[in-house]
């Protein structure tokens, strides 16, 4: 799982279980080794944000609400009062155009490939964009221009014949020589020939996942959503609380205000809106990022859940410190959202998938060096799922040759396990020196012979 491990998922399952009806529990487990990241991280948050809410407070699971249940019900989350609490993730996927644009890429691969057998490995989409301002628009006692920026590729698309003239007559020719160009009202697209292309990474846009607008985007459309469809009922006297995950979204991820005057709103103005025209009391975001979200290096700057509470009530700090606690019970996050996303699309976390291997070293023990390798990388390479090669890559880079090179031979084996920290352990070899693998050497020290 790219959010969670999958040993700390199952036991977050085991624990939850007893609480949660046979019907939600059988869609839980569903979801989560779902092909759709849009299916399996959002259920990930939900799950682990339940479990670390039991943790410290007194909740009940999807209580009725009306004809609805939100997700949770907890009387002791706030100081001020019980609290309705429903929970979503969000990602850029509809921010980025990457489906739209995915879509266009598959339809053009599927007719290359009838052409030239195979052509879609080596074919790379950079879809163009447009910009402009549409008619103005009234918001209240004003109205104003509204600009637009977007790619130009749209559902509409398919080829004609015009089209298929060109991308034939392109393969046939020398592709590799210059990009192709396809125009009409629904597609502005130049597809480049390279040596290889992943299936995953074979379409770009030089426009980022950006909101123009601080209604017309997918968080403010998602946190409307959660209001009208779960929270809408809630009695008096209670609190309307969203939950927002990062599963690979920028107005998440990056809640900082943008400049005045710029053309692009933040996640920040879009919840702060939200809040102003709703009935919601609190949006609570939790992002798995580094500590320090500015360097990206990995030593001694481990991932970490970052936490934000927009409260239109502006209360004190004190009411939202079991907000900080949840963050807190919440396991380590494996990796950041737009990497949970990526890898999860290359179906990297499927059970039968390869695993995810703790890295190779030495340690010293009783001033003898000992090896530690991945449980699981050996475990494959014995069942002949991983090659040679790929053992030394992954798993272990001669570490084997480098004990017999010295003359030792394996002495003694242990396992480390790891337990939820990894979806991995540590095997453990100690070597000892073994005239089987060196030369006969003289004893030391050596009497000279009579005396």
């Amino acid at each position: 799982m790219p959010i969670f491990r999958r040993r700390m998922i199952q036991l977050m399952i085991d624990e939850l279980s007893a609480r949660l009806p046979s019907p939600k529990l059988k869609e839980i487990i569903g979801r989560l080794d779902h092909a759709d990241p849009d299916q399996a991280i959002p259920q990930e948050y939900e799950l682990g944000l339940l479990w670390a809410a039991l943790k410290i407070s007194d909740i009940e699971i999807e209580k009725p609400l009306g004809r609805k249940a939100p997700d949770f019900y907890a009387t002791d989350l706030f100081p001020s009062g019980p609290a309705f609490v429903e929970i979503a993730a969000i990602s850029d996927t509809a921010l980025s155009g990457e489906p739209l644009m995915r879509r266009a890429a598959n339809i053009i691969n599927n007719f290359a490939n009838a052409v030239v057998k195979k052509s879609d490995r080596h074919l790379y989409y950079q879809f163009n964009e447009e910009s402009g301002n549409l008619p103005a628009k009234k918001r209240g006692f004003l109205a104003t221009t509204q600009y637009y920026r977007r790619r130009r590729v749209t559902r509409e698309f398919n080829l004609d014949d015009e089209m298929r003239a060109s991308i034939a007559g392109w393969l046939k020719g020398k592709p590799s020589s210059g990009p192709l160009r396809l125009t009409n009202p629904s597609i502005d697209v130049s597809i480049s020939w390279k040596e290889y292309v992943h299936p995953q990474g074979n379409v770009f846009s030089s426009m980022p996942s950006e909101a123009h607008d601080v209604e017309d985007n997918p968080l403010f459309k998602v946190l409307k959503d959660k209001e009208r469809e779960q929270l809408q009922a809630a009695p008096q006297g209670t609190l309307k609380c969203i939950f927002l995950g990062d599963a690979g979204c920028q107005l998440l991820r990056d809640l900082r205000p943008i400049s005045a005057g710029a053309r692009t709103v933040s996640g920040k103005q879009i919840i702060e809106h939200f809040l102003e025209c709703s009935s919601v009391d609190i949006v609570c975001i939790f992002s798995p990022q580094r500590m320090n979200r500015h360097n990206y290096q990995s030593f001694n700057n481990p991932r970490v859940w970052h936490v934000t509470v927009f409260d239109q009530r502006g209360l004190a700090e004190d009411e939202h410190a079991k907000l900080r606690t949840i963050a807190g019970s919440l396991p380590e996050p494996y990796l950041d959202g737009y990497q949970a996303r990526s890898w999860h699309q290359q179906g990297m976390f499927h059970p039968k998938a390869k695993g995810q291997y703790l890295p190779p070293m030495w340690v010293t023990k009783n001033g003898i060096q000992n090896m530690k390798i991945s449980a699981r990388g050996l475990q494959e390479f014995l069942a002949g799922r991983l090659s040679r090669e790929e053992f030394k890559r992954f798993v272990a880079d001669n570490l084997f040759e480098r004990a017999l090179s010295d003359g030792r031979t394996i002495s003694n084996i242990t396992i480390e396990r790891k337990e939820t920290e990894a979806d991995d352990d540590y095997l453990i070899f100690e070597f000892e020196d073994d005239p089987a693998a060196r030369a006969i050497e003289s004893p030391e020290p050596l009497t000279p012979s009579g005396l």
